[in-house]
């Protein structure tokens, strides 16, 4: 059955892959001995943090030691003792370490006290990357009230990236697609049916793009932070649900022409077509060539829609 152009397909949320434990030691099974090594390990090791906590010179450096702890209290103190934009004399230490342990309260301090939300570390990770990689929901939540999610790493990929490659590696899926959700929402211009041109064998073998076939998709449109350049992320539907990860992904320049009703296939031609120029996005944030895209509306209401959108 052909899906109704005026409906969105709902996000299909997968459950996690359940990862086996391994072995777990019995506490009875450890010797009296044993049992007294462990607690004195113990106490050293709180003894070398709260010695950490006190004899740190600088006061940065205790900010960093409190938030990477999830000591949110302990955090106030130090910085109430420092300058207002103290938060930002090392910016990305004490937000980076409480973002990616997903320490909500401590975050939440330290942007009140004017930290940094574009810092990076050495990776060109943001704590929203860091965020998304751990799959912490409500943090991803509190920063996109502060931060635009375009910001890309060293690697090109933004925090929308780092969900997507999660789900594809099928880690911590339900909640990295809960992450991609609230980021959509965030970024999201545009959506609607489309088809879109994807080749076949026989367009492959010969390399005709005339041959390619016509494969029905959702697509989605999303700002990536430069007004010159937008994303259409196109979506498998299954079962009247779309996709999490796209099928294909075009980023469009949008002050590139667009020809309108191209007519360019020679089988199975379809009536609302358009082609627009730009270069396909391939996994690990690298872009292909340049290439031309050939995509088509379902009817001639949607080809208005899309037409209004794209040579806007």
């Amino acid at each position: 059955m052909a899906p109704n152009p005026q409906e969105a397909p709902p996000m299909m949320l997968s459950q996690e892959t359940k990862v086996k434990e391994g072995p777990v030691e019995r506490q009875g099974s450890l010797s009296a001995l044993q049992r007294v090594v462990q607690a004195a390990n113990g106490v050293k090791q709180l003894g070398l943090f709260a010695s950490l906590l006190a004899t740190t010179t600088l006061p940065a450096n205790r900010v960093w030691t409190a938030a990477n702890a999830g000591d949110d209290m302990l955090m106030l103190q130090h910085l109430a003792g420092l300058p207002n934009d103290a938060a930002q004399l090392r910016p990305t230490d004490p937000l980076i370490a409480a973002c990616a342990k997903g320490h909500v309260r401590c975050v939440q301090a330290l942007l009140m006290h004017s930290a940094n939300v574009y810092a990076q570390d050495n990776q060109g990770h943001t704590g929203l990357h860091h965020a998304c990689m751990h799959s912490h929901f409500d943090l991803v939540g509190v920063l996109l009230s502060v931060q635009d999610p375009a910001l890309r790493n060293r690697e090109g990929l933004s925090a929308m990236d780092v969900c997507r490659r999660n789900i594809d590696c099928r880690r911590q899926v339900l909640a990295s697609a809960k992450c991609l959700e609230l980021l959509e929402q965030r970024s999201r211009l545009f959506e609607g049916w489309l088809y879109e041109s994807v080749n076949n064998l026989a367009s492959s073998a010969l390399g005709l793009r005339s041959l390619q076939s016509w494969v029905r998709r959702y697509a989605v449109v999303f700002s990536v932070g430069s007004p010159d350049f937008v994303e259409i992320a196109c979506f498998d539907v299954q079962h009247g649900l779309r996709q999490l990860t796209p099928q294909s992904t075009i980023l469009f320049r949008v002050h590139d022409p667009v020809v309108l009703n191209s007519q360019r296939k020679m089988f199975n031609p379809k009536p609302y077509n358009f082609t627009i120029a730009g270069s396909r996005k391939m996994p690990g944030g690298y872009l292909g060539r340049p290439d031309l895209f050939e995509l088509a509306a379902f009817n001639e209401d949607e080809y208005e829609r899309w037409a209004s959108f794209i040579v806007q």
